[in-house]
């Protein structure tokens, strides 16, 4: 089982016939409860920086989940070649950002 990016106190659990892997509300002693995830449209460009100089040499991207819970957003991708490398860095199946 890999995963990637998690919430805070909310956990990846099993679903249905099928087994799927869903974010959950954990329970003690009883079955997990699906968690409601937002719409990944919602999600919004909050602030970046690319090409950095010292002593901030390292690029980075913020962004804000205008949500009230928490959204799905493995197999996004990011990239600074979007014509070119559009797929460059894909986030890890089950990742999840908060609200």
């Amino acid at each position: 089982m890999t995963f990637g990016l998690q919430v805070p106190n909310l956990s990846i659990g099993r679903f249905g016939a099928s087994g799927d892997w869903q974010l959950t509300q954990p329970t003690f002693g009883l079955t997990n409860v699906a968690q409601t995830l937002g719409n990944s449209r919602a999600l919004k460009i909050n602030e970046w920086l690319a090409a950095s100089t010292p002593p901030g040499s390292q690029d980075f991207i913020e962004l804000y989940n205008s949500n009230a819970v928490p959204v799905a957003i493995g197999g996004f991708h990011l990239t600074d070649e979007p014509l070119g490398a559009p797929g460059r860095h894909r986030i890890a199946n089950l990742s999840f950002m908060a609200a």
